[in-house]
């Protein structure tokens, strides 16, 4: 079936005891009753499953997964809502939890989806039950990770993060992501820092740089995808290439970029490759432009989510979002404020006075015929501080005929409903975008090119969108 992002899946938090006795967290996005195949995502670094999935970003990525698998994500015992204590450290206890999480299911058969360290558990999981792994995913990710950096910079590392967790998460943000602005680096740093404390983030950092799943490889028998951006900061491209060759039957697949996590970057560029490895053959095949061009404005409850130019946001509901769905439900139309505010277009009943009257604004317009005729003049006496002057007098002039005439020329009246529904409808429309733009600049960019407020309000894009509503 072809990939669609619209459908909104929250997935459900439960817990279950590993083969420590740690209390883990899960979350299951699907039903586990549909008949789609089993899609298990090892835990890497450090994760939250409640913090993890306010990330628009994250949600695209699982919920296009979600699309063709039942998936499931866990937080590793030490971090997010498992158990924050643990006091063992090694690649035997990771992939045991791995596989209590896949006894705990009851999964007869699934697909490893491993990004970053959740590699090496996923190695030994896969080459010690051979008939329970389909396919493998690798994600950035590798099978030694003592060559992932040098000693020296592992234990400089292990010691930021154990002696200043706010530099340290900081630090390895600007790693995982070069591009991430500002914000974005202290929200991606503070989600590390509400997933682990200082102590158990440091350890599991050791443990990313200890874990060596080498022997392994030769036993593992799936038919293999290894996904690997070509300058990732985090994990050299080399050790991806090492995964890739120590295994029997693996795919590398060379991308460019620097960012390490697959949710961050161009998403599609991973998506891609990843469904066509493991979506069947006989189904329609995916296309970033299928994704990109399906754009999307649906209401879930309280929540709105947006889709443009391939990403999803989703917006708390208001109501200048329910103008905007009616204005692209119709575009090219113009609608009266009225019919926005639920009024119908009828004409107020109550005698209103005109903002600006006849004789005012032929005085208007006879003086922005004066500005244009001196601009035009190519008189010594025409400076350009004089030129400068004439240009804001203009603009001053062409303000106060725009608040004082609507859309084609009809002039407001002040005292009427029609006036307090223009400036409350064009007021929350603005809104709603201000707050769009915050999330998604391209859809922000392209609402506010194309959409004109005022007694009657329109879309007018540049060129035809098709919405599904």
């Amino acid at each position: 079936m072809p990939i669609k992002t619209n459908n909104f899946m929250t997935p459900k938090i439960r817990f279950f005891t590993d083969s420590g006795g740690h209390n883990v967290a899960y979350a299951v996005q699907g039903e586990e009753s549909s008949g789609k195949p089993w899609l298990v995502c090892p835990a890497w670094w450090v994760s939250h499953l409640e913090l993890d999935w306010q990330s628009d970003a994250f949600q695209e990525f699982f919920n296009t997964l979600a699309q063709h698998f039942t998936v499931v994500r866990f937080d590793r015992p030490g971090t997010g809502l498992s158990d924050r204590e643990r006091r063992q450290f090694d690649l035997r206890s990771e992939a045991d939890t791995l596989a209590s999480l896949i006894e705990h299911l009851n999964i007869e058969q699934c697909t490893l989806l491993a990004n970053s360290c959740a590699g090496p558990p996923a190695i030994v999981y896969s080459a010690e039950n051979p008939e329970r792994v389909a396919k493998l995913v690798f994600i950035g990710s590798y099978a030694n990770g003592e060559n992932l950096t040098k000693p020296e910079i592992q234990q400089v590392m292990c010691d930021l993060v154990r002696a200043s967790w706010g530099l340290g998460s900081r630090t390895l943000s600007d790693i995982f992501d070069p591009n991430m602005s500002k914000q974005e680096v202290e929200r991606h740093s503070g989600l590390q820092r509400k997933s682990a404390s200082a102590e158990m983030a440091a350890q599991l950092l050791q443990l990313s740089f200890d874990m060596d799943a080498r022997e392994w490889l030769s036993k593992v028998t799936a038919p293999a995808l290894v996904v690997h951006r070509q300058k990732d900061h985090a994990i050299p491209f080399e050790a991806g290439r090492e995964l890739a060759s120590g295994l029997l039957d693996a795919h590398l697949q060379l991308l460019s970029g620097v960012t390490h996590a697959p949710w961050m970057g161009e998403l599609q560029e991973v998506l891609q490759p990843v469904l066509e490895f493991l979506v069947p053959s006989d189904a329609p095949q995916v296309t970033a432009s299928n994704i990109e061009n399906t754009q999307q404005f649906i209401r879930n409850g309280d929540v709105w989510a947006l889709t443009f130019a391939g990403k999803t946001i989703h917006i708390k509901n208001a109501r200048g979002l329910n103008d905007l769905h009616q204005l692209l439900s119709a575009p090219g139309k113009e609608l009266h404020v009225n019919v926005l505010a639920g009024e119908g277009e009828a004409a107020p009943q109550e005698q209103s006075i005109d903002t600006l009257d006849q004789q005012a604004l032929l005085a208007y317009k006879n003086r922005l015929a004066e500005i244009d005729s001196e601009l035009a003049d190519d008189g010594p006496e025409n400076t350009v501080q004089q030129q400068q002057r004439l240009l804001e007098e203009r603009d001053a002039l062409l303000q106060q005929l725009r608040e004082g005439v609507g859309l084609a020329g009809r002039k407001r009246a002040l005292n009427d409903p029609t006036e307090r529904n223009r400036k409350a409808v064009s007021a929350r429309i603005k809104s709603s975008i201000a707050k769009i733009s915050d999330s998604h600049s391209e859809l922000g960019e392209h609402l506010k090119n194309s959409v004109t407020t005022g007694t009657f309000c329109c879309y007018s894009p540049a060129s035809p969108q098709k919405w599904n509503f």
